[in-house]
């Protein structure tokens, strides 16, 4: 992630790639049916998984401009997605309630941690091994990626919480939540 390119999501139902040196539009990805609401870099900035409206996740090659894979399933709009760090799986948060780990693979079994309202923002510590997520009904719950447990629910906000960070040494979590404008931290 060197920082060379930016990515942005659009209520046009594009995606677009920028260089964050000049302001100029690199590439436009088109294949989503409606507005485009997350996007996140592979850690090798080789790839790109967008999510959105239209009930679906795409992951794009950036070298070759294509589709490599729709993730479909999702009975609810994305607002949310990310790749691990090792690229082995990606992650979905929807409207329907839930956040996904998709294999990277041809595996079409998702692993799904169900919430009881939309899953809007999310984040994965710098291992890959720790969920954050953020809901409509303002409550966060860190999760095992690997065993899907829920190992902490931070309730007590009375908004959405729409974004959410792991700090990089695992301590504490961060999320931003709607019409609140500082930053709760969670120790």
């Amino acid at each position: 992630r060197d920082g060379r390119q930016v990515a942005t999501g659009s209520d046009d139902k594009t995606v677009r790639i920028w260089s964050a040196e000049t302001g100029q539009e690199i590439k436009r990805l088109t294949g989503h049916q409606e507005s485009v609401y997350g996007v996140a870099f592979s850690p090798d900035d080789n790839y790109l998984l967008t999510s959105g409206y239209d009930r679906q996740a795409i992951l794009w090659s950036l070298e070759r401009d294509v589709v490599m894979r729709r993730y479909l399933g999702h009975q609810g709009s994305l607002y949310a997605g990310s790749i691990s760090p090792d690229s082995d799986w990606l992650l979905t948060g929807s409207t329907d309630a839930t956040a996904r780990i998709w294999p990277s693979g041809l595996s079409p079994d998702p692993r799904r941690f169900s919430h009881t309202s939309s899953v809007i923002g999310m984040a994965l510590s710098r291992d890959g091994k720790i969920l954050l997520t953020g809901t409509s009904n303002g409550t966060g719950r860190l999760w095992d990626t690997q065993t899907g447990q829920e190992l902490l629910r931070l309730t007590g906000h009375e908004y959405a919480i729409e974004s959410a960070s792991i700090s990089t040494h695992g301590k504490f979590a961060q999320i931003g939540i709607e019409n609140v404008r500082t930053p709760v931290t969670v120790r």
